[in-house]
């Protein structure tokens, strides 16, 4: 298969019948986003109370430590 340049006509006549059509934006679906931020404040919300949990029972065993302590 050879090619070869094409004529100014034929060039005006492809150009012609393929308008030139801005690229269409492609969006995410609004499904997809809100399960995306559903699961964003899960983990956020999960990671928050295990922390506070960790906390609450280091808290708890530091003093009952010195509960223990003092009584002795």
């Amino acid at each position: 298969m050879t090619t070869r340049r094409l004529t100014e006509a034929e060039l005006a006549t492809i150009m012609d019948r393929a308008p030139i059509r801005p690229r269409e934006r492609r969006s995410v679906p609004l499904g997809l986003t809100l399960a995306a931020l559903l699961v964003a404040l899960v983990l956020a919300f999960g990671l928050t109370a295990a922390l506070a949990g960790h906390l609450v029972e280091r808290t708890a065993v530091e003093l009952l430590a010195a509960e223990r302590h003092k009584s002795m």
